[in-house]
């Protein structure tokens, strides 16, 4: 009886297996397409490989660990020369199947331009995408830290007037989103140099711009500013008991006192 039992529970948890929802599951035969967008690559409706079969892809060889991208792409995808120059700005490219796959695992190109500038003349036109993206499977960590590790003291001096620096690659494209360099002294009419009203740990970056931007959620969106995040309103009102029109906003904050005195 047990050896009936345990049968039909082997035979249960296999039918649950190939069944089209439980694509987390491991497959015995062919997984489904949600199964497979789920656990390796996307080819649900939807996306750019949604009409794309197994042999596709995995017909040249005896094993689904391999692969073949550049077989099925038609023109410059399949044209080494043009991919080859498509990829100028890539310093570790390779015309092969495994590097498509590492650079594009969601299956779709990326434009570089709307996330972080690594065109030619660019500070980090030969950074190679390994040395930004250190995990391949979330482009979503950075390595600024890890690549600038050498200059780490040089750094620490160089945002001394910076109360909120962190060696920390999230903050460093929090603030230099487009790899640009805001000098403190530049930031006029209202000074948070040191020695004026804003300095020291007033002059927080992400205190005074807490918001991020549209375009770049993981940015600081410096065009939005919040006074009122260190100016109460009950100690901020009791100092413009005889200012007509006062009102306790950021906007009327910086009208009035847009050099940050009063």
């Amino acid at each position: 009886m047990r050896t009936v039992q345990t049968f039909v529970a082997a035979a249960a948890a296999l039918a649950l297996a190939c069944s089209e929802g439980a694509g987390s599951a491991p497959s015995i035969t062919m997984p489904s397409r949600a199964g497979h967008a789920q656990r390796w690559f996307p080819i649900v409706a939807g996306t750019p490989h949604a009409t794309a079969s197994c042999d596709d892809c995995h017909g040249a060889f005896d094993t689904f660990a391999k692969f073949d991208c550049i077989h099925c792409h038609t023109g410059d995808h399949a044209d080494e020369a043009a991919l080859t120059t498509r990829h100028a700005g890539v310093p570790d490219f390779r015309f092969a199947s495994e590097a498509c796959y590492g650079c594009h695992r969601s299956g779709v190109g990326v434009d570089h331009t709307k996330l972080f500038p690594i065109a030619a003349g660019d500070a980090h036109a030969s950074a190679g995408c390994a040395e930004c993206h250190v995990d391949p499977a979330d482009r979503k960590v950075l390595g600024c830290a890890g690549c600038h590790d050498h200059e780490q003291a040089t750094m620490a001096t160089a945002h001394a007037a910076v109360p909120d620096y962190a060696f920390d690659s999230a903050r460093c494209v929090r603030c230099h989103a487009e790899a640009q360099v805001d000098r403190v002294a530049a930031h006029l009419p209202f000074g948070i140099a040191p020695g004026l009203k804003h300095s020291g740990t007033r002059a927080a970056c992400l205190t005074c711009h807490p918001a991020t931007r549209a375009d770049k959620a993981w940015a600081a969106d410096f065009a939005v500013k919040d006074c009122l995040v260190c100016h109460g309103q009950t100690d901020t009102g009791s100092h413009h008991t005889q200012v007509a029109g006062y009102a306790w906003a950021t906007d009327a904050c910086i009208r009035c006192h847009p050099a940050g005195v009063h």
